[in-house]
C-alpha cells in the first residue's frame, strides 16, 4: 500500500484535493492510485493519466479526497531503485512493477531493504479542480 512521505514542492504535508464521488462499482482503499473517468473516481489503470492517490478507504457513490499529484509516496518494495527511474501501477494501483507505461517515478535511490519513494509521473498527471 502506497503511504504519503511529503510534497516533492515543500511546503510541509501532501496538499488534499476534492472530494470527488467514487465511480459505480469500484472500491478505493487508503494509498490507491486513482484517475478521473467523467468526473467521478476510478482506479489507476497502467497506461492512463492519473490524479493522485486516495486518502482513505470509500465505497461506490461515497466522496473521496485525493492526495495531490506532487505527493511522494513510500510503499514497500523488494526492489533496489534508483532516482529517475520509470515504474507502473500493477494490477489495482496499491504496488509498483516494471516499467512499460511510465505511470510513475521513483524520486531517491533506495536499497531493497528500504522504502522506495514514488510519484506520478509529470507525463501521466492530469490536473483537476474539486467537483
Amino acid at each position: 500500500m502506497f503511504r504519503p512521505a511529503y510534497n516533492f514542492h515543500g511546503g510541509g504535508e501532501p496538499v488534499q484535493k476534492g472530494p470527488y464521488t467514487v465511480a459505480t462499482g469500484i472500491t478505493v482503499t487508503q494509498g490507491m492510485g486513482c484517475m478521473l473517468s467523467s468526473g467521478e473516481v476510478t482506479t489507476s489503470t497502467t497506461s492512463s493519466s492519473h490524479a493522485g492517490f486516495a486518502v482513505a478507504d470509500a465505497a461506490a457513490g461515497a466522496e473521496v479526497y485525493l492526495y495531490d499529484v506532487s505527493t511522494v509516496m513510500a510503499i514497500v518494495d523488494a526492489n533496489a531503485r534508483i532516482d529517475g527511474a520509470s515504474l507502473d501501477f500493477a494490477t489495482g494501483a496499491q504496488a509498483v512493477t516494471s516499467k512499460t507505461n511510465d505511470d510513475v517515478v521513483v524520486v531517491r535511490t533506495s536499497a531493497s531493504s528500504e522504502d522506495t519513494l514514488i510519484m506520478i509521473h509529470p507525463i501521466k498527471t492530469i490536473y483537476y479542480t474539486s467537483s
